[in-house]
């Protein structure tokens, strides 16, 4: 069935995965595979780090040394992580920053997952760190970061955003005793879709049921709450 295919029209340009590997040989890249140690994007070349643990310091980030510290001390993405129940709430580092030849950032979402006791799946979604100063709104969104783009044109422009984003989160809504999975995205500010370059190019109008923009992102492995 023809239908039952998203048309190629609707979907995105491109995709790339990346690995934390410890050098650039097969090997290595495939020990940081078999650890899930990777993300995902949907396009662009913008890297992202994620940690979890109980040791990890609120000024991590602020040494030159702190992945070191990081793996030290928690537990990276694609890892599993040991909830011990006499402990406070673990707290989560992240750490995303843009591909150098792309767009800005606009925000880091922490996607948090899990099962209820009647085997139903749950899903919310924290805003954990953004550019520029917007404040979390009454109902629980983070306010839009606009656009620079000149859909006509097809350009923009890196006047929002940030370079790079980073912060120590904690769940408002911990609990050791659920079975839960993290696992961040990370947003550019707003660009010219694939098919608006196009429609630059051929000197046409954009098809009213293509949106003019697109705001890439990119995925961490998830981080598995173990309380077994």
């Amino acid at each position: 069935d023809p239908n039952s295919f998203l048309s190629s029209r609707y979907m995105s340009a491109a995709g790339m995965a990346g690995v934390w590997a410890e050098e650039n040989t097969r090997a290595a890249i495939f020990e940081a595979l078999e650890r899930k140690e990777t993300f995902a994007t949907s396009g662009p070349r913008m890297k992202m780090r994620f940690f979890v643990g109980y040791d990890i310091p609120a000024t991590i980030l602020e040494a030159t040394n702190w992945v070191a510290t990081a793996y030290q001390s928690g537990v990276p993405m694609g890892g599993d992580f040991k909830i011990n129940k006499d402990k406070k709430t673990p707290s989560f580092l992240i750490w995303a920053v843009k591909d150098p030849e792309g767009a800005n950032l606009d925000r880091v979402q922490v996607i948090k997952a899990w099962v209820d006791a009647e085997g139903k799946t749950h899903e919310k979604i924290f805003d954990a760190v953004w550019a520029g100063d917007r404040k979390i709104a009454a109902n629980g969104k983070l306010p839009a970061i606009g656009s620079s783009v000149n859909v006509k044109e097809a350009t923009y422009d890196n006047s929002i955003g940030a370079v790079s984003l980073q912060t120590v989160w904690q769940d408002p809504d911990f609990d050791t005793n659920q079975l839960a999975m993290y696992y961040l995205r990370v947003l550019e500010i707003p660009t010219p879709r694939w098919s608006t370059y196009d429609a630059k190019v051929l000197g046409i109008d954009i098809p009213d049921d293509l949106n003019a923009t697109i705001q890439e992102r990119a995925w961490s492995s998830p981080i598995w709450m173990d309380i077994k």
